[in-house]
């Protein structure tokens, strides 16, 4: 994949990992050896641009970035399908006072629930007696 011609030197291997481990850790991004494995597969293939001399760090951390921003969008989306899938198709829109009304019932509801049940369970009794 680097060319045997013209392979890089150790140093500058080197310094093209440390140049993406500290992208990466800008970016706060996960990633594994698939991941890995999927950009220089990307690399290998030509997706990234040309490879004619070789590969460069300009080509690298493009191939890198570009994945990081897939990877993003992607993870985004998931969220907010699984958001979708969670809350219904209400995520985004504006509140209205019928919503805060809807939430104060709700939590009326969860307290006499608690209420009965702590009645029924005889706590409610020893709380009173103390």
């Amino acid at each position: 994949m680097l060319n045997v011609a013209r392979p890089m030197k150790p140093e500058a291997m080197a310094m093209l990992s440390k140049e993406v481990a500290q992208m990466l850790l800008a970016d706060d991004m996960t990633i594994n050896l698939a991941d890995i494995q999927i950009v220089a597969d990307r690399l290998a293939n030509g997706d990234a641009g040309p490879v004619y001399g070789g590969l460069n760090t300009p080509m690298v951390m493009k191939a890198f970035a570009d994945y990081i921003g897939e990877k993003g969008n992607a993870f985004a989306d998931w969220r907010e399908q699984q958001a979708k899938e969670r809350y219904g198709s209400g995520l985004g829109r504006e509140r209205t006072r019928a919503d805060y009304e809807d939430a104060v019932k709700a939590g009326e509801r969860v307290k006499h629930l608690a209420a009965r049940e702590a009645y029924q369970n005889g706590t409610l009794k020893k709380d009173i007696k103390k």
